[in-house]
């Protein structure tokens, strides 16, 4: 296990603001991410790419396009990086599929 699946949450400051949540699920080859919300007035240009065709994603853990990092020792955050363009944004355990809520 690299993450803990669950709703992650990214935060959008600039430009009116608003939140990102996508719903979690790492399987033995690849991360699932579902998005849930996305109330950004002026979304990131590549979140919208990758949700183009579907509010479902799945990225394979080796040889994707989209670059995935996490830290060793908390599965509670992750980096994405689309296309391994743009900005990379900062996901955010807000609740876990096996406590609840995270905090």
């Amino acid at each position: 296990m690299v993450i803990q699946n669950g709703i992650y949450r990214y935060t959008h400051e600039e430009m009116g603001g608003g939140i990102i949540e996508l719903d979690v699920k790492e399987t033995e080859n690849t991360f699932v991410l579902k998005l849930r919300k996305n109330t950004c007035r002026y979304s990131p240009a590549h979140i919208d790419m990758l949700f183009k065709k579907s509010d479902r994603v799945i990225i394979r853990k080796y040889e994707s396009r989209h670059a995935m990092r996490f830290s060793a020792g908390f599965h509670d955050y992750f980096v994405i990086y689309p296309f391994q363009a743009g900005i990379p944004f900062l996901f955010e355990l807000v609740k876990d599929d096996q406590k609840g809520e995270s905090e």
